[in-house]
């Protein structure tokens, strides 16, 4: 099979395939020679049928045993072919499927420094471009592959009967006898066999050309077009903003105008392409009007059959048909091959993945500690530093506040400790071990999270809580009851087996965005993990709510280490430690009195918010608390 220089070979593709969906090609090529045989069955049967009925001794039970068995032939071969045809279907829906697993897989697998690389990114979105717009390796295995294997069944068929096509000669002495025997017959069929295929190259060439034009088009505007689907007209948030900013519809104006140029400039395009192929089909119309001339000098001389010249015409338009139609499947399968070394690309993207190897040991006392040596860390592509020179040691048991303007680095100390990225400098260890010696998925079982841009899923409560282990319903209740939810789940339509949103189930039940962090963190409550970090928690609820959540989740941590980080001060009241975090760097460290002592960063934050959590306002909060969510 030929192979593509242009990046990935024809080599590769198949191997995806069959990775993808084994017997893939196997069935194709199946269908294939079935689908070629049944035009040869044909022609065959209409040669023998004009010879049998121009025969001096035609026979009325050989024609009706012809016709029995053509018609028998024909209703096996179109049984089959269309049990093949029903594979090739499934199998291409399948490999289309297999197609978004497999990115699926690749996305979530990769290590995150990688997930958020912008070039990766980029690569992920023109995957998709590839398996939504161009067919993908099911395009390639419909068209491509069962183009080159039509051809190749046409030759192999039409071979040895074109041979003796071409070494027939009449008996007769005359001048149409004599022409029909001299070489220049020959020459004039082979001429005409060429003349088709040899065109096919420069207008499959120039048809492919304006197919690629059209890809490259398209592939910016179905991301453009695609972003306005997904992230304007549809998402709940930019729904608000629109009606409040853009009255007018100036965005819907724009994308009907962005539509209308795309719809404009695709038709030209498409015109473009399908008149190049039509002068082919014009060509080879011609070509097989001339080819019945020629072929019937034979007969006329009497070298062939009348039935013959019928044959074996037909026989040239089969490799002909099958030339001409691989040479401008392949030409103009710009769009499909580019679609699928873009996939390829994106699945083959290299990834640093983590080496470690040790186990986590499984402690039922959750005696883990934690220390920052001496850590530094810079975004790729950023000059800046966001964390530089921070050494930290989490003790076990501790409940640790850490606090800092907005952009100190405190998020990116989360991501390091939870090895969501490595340390530029610097070594995080886990019990005196380098924490990139062990296992990261067993890592980061050692870690419940609540981040800032936390994500809750379209399924029921009870999955949002328990996530992908073993539902607990007793616990998940404690769960929302300690995050201060479950009297609002009592009252949904299915209680905890609601549905959050109606994207997927009319039935389920819209949520505020309170309410969502607070079952987020009941989530990470219902994990049991050793490391509890809460990452800027409350950032959705009021002062008084916010309180009231770190005094229950306080209360429940027993000897779980929990790492309260905010830039407000209600964690700081039930913490024994506070680092305050600043450019990147630890300024402060120590318990609240002394910190306020020493009126630095620290104090200023306190004070800017302390009406919020003045010994009046605890009190008053502590006196309205629900008693429903008292835990016991």
């Amino acid at each position: 099979m030929p192979e593509k220089s242009n990046h990935h070979t024809y080599r590769e593709y198949l191997h995806f395939v069959n990775v993808i969906r084994p017997h893939t090609v196997g069935v194709q090529v199946a269908a294939a020679v079935v689908t070629i045989l049944q035009g040869y069955v044909a022609v065959t049967f209409l040669g023998l049928l004009v010879s049998q009925l121009t025969a001096a001794n035609s026979n009325q039970n050989r024609l009706v045993v012809l016709v029995g068995s053509f018609l028998t032939v024909m209703f096996l071969m179109a049984v089959l072919g269309y049990w093949l045809d029903q594979h090739v279907q499934v199998n291409a829906r399948a490999i289309w499927f297999g197609m978004q697993a497999m990115a699926n897989k690749k996305m979530l697998n990769v290590t995150y420094p990688t997930f958020i690389d912008p070039d990766f990114r980029d690569k992920y979105s023109a995957a998709n471009t590839s398996i939504m717009f161009t067919g993908g390796f099911s395009s390639f295995i419909i068209q491509i592959v069962n183009s080159i294997c039509g051809l190749i069944a046409a030759i192999v068929l039409s071979g040895a009967s074109l041979v003796v096509l071409f070494t027939a000669r009449a008996t007769a002495n005359t001048g149409l006898a004599q022409f029909a025997n001299s070489p220049w017959l020959f020459v004039i069929m082979l001429a005409l066999i060429v003349i088709p295929v040899a065109a096919a190259i420069p207008l499959s060439k120039l048809s492919s050309k304006f197919t690629h034009r059209f890809f490259d088009y398209n592939v910016q505007y179905n991301r453009l077009s695609a972003y306005f689907i997904n992230n304007i007209f549809d998402d709940y948030i930019a729904g608000k903003v629109v009606r409040i900013f853009d009255p007018e519809d100036n965005l819907v104006h724009f994308f009907g105008k962005m539509n209308t140029k795309q719809y404009k400039q695709d038709n030209k395009l498409q015109v473009q392409a399908t008149a190049a192929r039509s002068v082919n089909s014009i060509i080879l119309a011609t070509v097989i009007g001339a080819l019945y001339v020629v072929v019937g000098i034979k007969g006329l001389a009497g070298a062939i059959s009348i039935g013959a010249v019928i044959a074996y015409v037909g026989y040239l338009q089969q490799v002909i048909g099958a030339l001409t139609n691989t040479m401008d499947t392949v030409g103009t399968s710009a769009a499909t091959l580019k679609g699928l070394d873009q996939f390829i690309d994106f699945i083959e993207y290299p990834d640093t993945e983590a080496s470690g190897k040790l186990p986590i040991e499984k402690r039922t006392d959750n005696d883990y500690e934690i220390t920052v040596a001496d850590v530094s860390y810079r975004y790729p592509g950023e000059k800046a530093w966001a964390l530089h020179h921070v050494s930290l040691r989490f003790k076990v048991g501790q409940r640790l506040a850490l606090v800092g303007p907005n952009g100190s680095g405190k998020t990116t100390l989360i991501k390091l400790l939870t090895r969501l990225a490595e340390p530029t400098e610097g070594r995080i260890l886990l019990n005196g071990i380098d924490a990139r010696k062990y296992d990261i998925h067993e890592y980061q079982q050692i870690f419940a999270v609540v981040f800032q841009d936390y994500r809750l899923f379209a399924f029921s409560v009870a999955d949002n809580v328990a996530v992908n282990t073993h539902k607990d319903p007793a616990r998940i209740q404690r769960a929302l009851t300690l995050a201060g939810v479950w009297d609002r789940v009592q009252k949904m339509p299915k209680g905890l087996d609601t549905s959050l949103t109606k994207n997927i189930d009319a039935d389920g039940a819209d949520i505020s965005g309170g309410e969502a962090q607070k079952i987020a963190i009941a989530r990470a409550w219902y994990k049991n993990a050793p490391f509890i970090i809460l990452d800027e928690p409350t950032a959705a609820l009021d002062p008084v709510s916010e309180y009231e959540i770190y005094q229950r989740f306080d209360d429940l941590m027993q000897d779980k280490t929990a790492i309260y980080v905010s830039h407000r001060m209600s964690s700081t009241r039930f913490s024994q430690r506070i680092v305050v975090l600043d450019h990147g760097a630890i300024v402060e460290d120590g318990i609240h009195a002394a910190l306020m002592q020493e009126k630095g960063l620290y104090y200023q934050l306190f004070e800017a918010q302390a009406q919020y959590y003045t010994a009046d306002k605890i009190k008053a909060q502590r006196q309205n608390a629900d008693a429903a969510y008292t835990i016991e």
